[in-house]
This record gives C-alpha cells, sequence and structure tokens, in this order.
C-alpha cells in the first residue's frame, strides 16, 4: 500500500521539490555570488528535468487501471501544468 501511495504523490512530491528548488536558487542565487543567468539557466535546467521526470512517470503508468493510480496520473498531470507555470513565470519575470 505504501508503494502505491508513493506511487500516486510522486507528481505532486517533484513539482514541490522543484518549485523550492527554483524558489530557493532565485533567492539565495544572488547572495551567493552567482549571476542572473546561471541562476537562470539552473532553474530552466531544474524545470526540464522535472517535467521530463513527470512524462516519464505518465508514460510509465499508462494501462493500469486501479483507481488510485488514476487518480496519480491525474495529479501527475496537474503537477505537469504547474511547472509549466512556473516555467512561463521564469520566462517572463526577470530575476
Amino acid at each position: 500500500m505504501t508503494r502505491v501511495f508513493l506511487q500516486m504523490l510522486s507528481g505532486p512530491l517533484i513539482w514541490i521539490s522543484h518549485f523550492s528548488l527554483i524558489y530557493g536558487a532565485v533567492g539565495f542565487g544572488g547572495t551567493l555570488g552567482f549571476s542572473e543567468t546561471s541562476v537562470r539557466l539552473f532553474c530552466w535546467i531544474a524545470t526540464f528535468v522535472a517535467g521530463l521526470t513527470i512524462i516519464v512517470l505518465l508514460w510509465a503508468g499508462r494501462g493500469k487501471a486501479s483507481s488510485l493510480i488514476v487518480m496519480g496520473r491525474a495529479l501527475a498531470q496537474l503537477s505537469l501544468v504547474a511547472i509549466l507555470f512556473q516555467a512561463l513565470v521564469l520566462w517572463i519575470v526577470p530575476l
């Protein structure tokens, strides 16, 4: 049951990790002496990795019909949308 529960929450856990990483890097990057370009590059790489990880999770979980797995896929899809919105913010807002 724990494995199914972690599978169900894997999408939101990836999104929370991505969210914390992005805003931590933006918040502390300048104070630690990193340039705006390196912080932005790190954020884009983290966004690419998080999005790709969720896409792989969605692809790997296809065809399974358990109600918890279906709910987990829906949560992963919502998490992917949230990650893409964060990418939009990275693209629009200057650091």
